[in-house]
Parts: C-alpha cells; sequence; structure tokens
C-alpha cells in the first residue's frame, strides 16, 4: 500500500510510453512462472477449508480473495511500471527513495514472518505424514500436550534450514520463483487438475468440456516445459 501511494504522488511524472508490449521472450516465460506461482496456494487450502466455521463459504471466499489479489497485482504492476518504467527493479524497493524503503522494507520482514508459517507447516505435515505412515494427517493440527517428537523436530528444521540456504545461495529469487511456478505451480494448477478430470469424469464430460481441460493442460505443459528450460538457463547463467 505504501508503494502504491508513493507511485500515486509521481503521477505527475507518468509516461504512457513506458507501456511497450515488445518484451524478451525468455523474460516473458519467466514472468508467467512467477505469476503462477503467486497463485499456488493448493498446499493452503485444505487446513484453511479445515479450520473455518462454515465450509460452505469456501468456494466465495477463493474466489473473492482470489480475485481481490489479481486487481492489487495488476494495480501494483501497473503503477510500478508507470512511475519508474524501463528502471523499474525486480525487487521493488530498491527504486523507492532512501528515506521510505527502511518503512516498506519492515513491513515487507513483518508480512514475511506472518505468512511463512502457513505453509511451512502445511509442508512439513505433509513430509511428516509420508515419512511416518502411522501418523495421522489431522493429529498435528488439534491442540495436544504431548511433547513434539524428534523426528517431527528434524523434519520441520530441515526444511527451515533449506529454505534458509536455497534463499541465500539462490542469486535471483525472481528465477526461483520463475522455475517453481512453472514446474510445480503449472503442475498443480493446470495441468493435474485437468487430468483427474479427465480420467475421472471423461463418460459424463461433454465434448466441449473435454476440449476445455484439454486446452488448460496443453497450455499448461506448455508454460512448465518452457518455463522451466528458461528459469534454468538464468540461473545457470548468474551462478
Amino acid at each position: 500500500l505504501l508503494v502504491m501511494l508513493y507511485c500515486l504522488s509521481c503521477a505527475s511524472g507518468w509516461s504512457w510510453a513506458s507501456l511497450s508490449l515488445l518484451v524478451d521472450p525468455e523474460d516473458f516465460l519467466v514472468s508467467v512462472g512467477v505469476i503462477i506461482f503467486s497463485y499456488t496456494s493448493q498446499i493452503f487450502l485444505p487446513p484453511l477449508e479445515g479450520s473455518m466455521e462454515n465450509r460452505g463459504h469456501f468456494e466465495a471466499m477463493l474466489g473473492w480473495t482470489h480475485g481481490a489479489a489479481g486487481v492489487m497485482k495488476t494495480m501494483f504492476s501497473l503503477l510500478a511500471v508507470l512511475t519508474w518504467g524501463t528502471e523499474t527493479s525486480e525487487v521493488i524497493t530498491d527504486n523507492l527513495p532512501f528515506n521510505l524503503r527502511p518503512i516498506v522494507n519492515v513491513c515487507l520482514l513483518a508480512k514475511a514472518l506472518l505468512s511463512y508459517p502457513l505453509p511451512f507447516y502445511s509442508a512439513a505435515e505433509i513430509l511428516q505424514t509420508c515419512l511416518h505412515k502411522d501418523a495421522s494427517p489431522s493429529s498435528s493440527s488439534k491442540p495436544t500436550s504431548r511433547p513434539v517428537s524428534r523426528p517431527t523436530l528434524m523434519i520441520r528444521g530441515t526444511l527451515l534450514m533449506t529454505s534458509y540456504f536455497l534463499a541465500l545461495l539462490v542469486p535471483r529469487f525472481s528465477l526461483l520463483m520463475g522455475l517453481t511456478g512453472s514446474v510445480t505451480g503449472a503442475a498443480m494448477t493446470l495441468i493435474l487438475p485437468c487430468l483427474f478430470h479427465l480420467r475421472l469424469q471423461w463418460r459424463r464430460l461433454t465434448v466441449q468440456d473435454r476440449l476445455v481441460d484439454i486446452c488448460i493442460l496443453s497450455l499448461g505443459l506448455l508454460c512448465s516445459v518452457s518455463g522451466g528450460i528458461c528459469a534454468v538457463k538464468r540461473l545457470m547463467e548468474g551462478l
């Protein structure tokens, strides 16, 4: 919000000529992976739905939140490009003046600390369930007075340190986001849902429904393969 307000304060210097449709193909494919990555919330959805008092509102909540996120992200990127043009940095705080940058960085730090536990514990619960077959998937989400077991602590510690070292070693986080979005994000968002839908409901689907699923599946495969190749290529160049 602070960045958007600052961009609006610079509206007098906006140049619509900075909005160019000419983009580098590799940058575009990596950007598609980043966009897909920003909407990959499948790992959070089961715990969120399970914790809702009225699960009948889950689909409405999902539609409103994703719609609002799409509008906000579009406005954010548009305002940034109008304000800084071709000098817009991948890390938007690098474009801010020095007196505003610490405030935004503190807000980003608070956001990271508050949002990290949700995907972290979801991933840790999945790993714990896979490694310990006798563990119930929902047992870790219920309050209990028993201490956390040593294997659980090891899994959480390993996952935490892995994410920490990835953040230190990867030269450009945007490329890691693009690679993750192209590989896992496209699979979870575009490829696997269509495959499951076609496999389970093939006889009940109309020809139009099948074509829609096949088109989405083809688009997901294209984004996954091309975006993954471009992201890996850029990562290797940056090492």
